[in-house]
């Protein structure tokens, strides 16, 4: 089972050149934001496991943000449905998936 996510980059003032996420197990994906967003695949997961993310919107030098994703039975590996959405704005970064325990969650940036 692998998840895809989604980077939209919808700041005004913020650079995201140094966005990096960070999945341990995987490994860095350093999105291209050039064209105001970018996507991969991550994983393949064992259904029932947990998955920590990392996001660092402004590199490893900046604000370190962390959720957990649960990868249940009822996904569908690289599915628009269960897809994970990161849109970064200058004081925020919101996450969107159904492997969040509650959806959606909000970090400060």
């Amino acid at each position: 089972m692998s998840l895809r996510v989604v980077v939209f980059d919808d700041t005004e003032r913020s650079s995201n050149s140094n966005l990096e996420v960070w999945t341990k197990g995987l490994g860095s994906w350093y999105p291209n934001m050039e064209y105001g967003g970018d996507n991969t695949a991550i994983g393949p997961y064992a259904r029932g496991s947990e998955v920590r993310v990392f996001v660092y919107p402004d590199g490893r030098d900046g604000t370190e943000m962390s959720f957990t994703l649960t990868i249940t039975d009822e996904m569908i590996s690289e599915s628009d449905r269960d897809m994970v959405t990161l849109s970064l704005y200058d004081d925020r970064v919101e996450v969107v998936s159904t492997a969040l325990p509650d959806i959606e969650v909000t970090h400060k940036r």
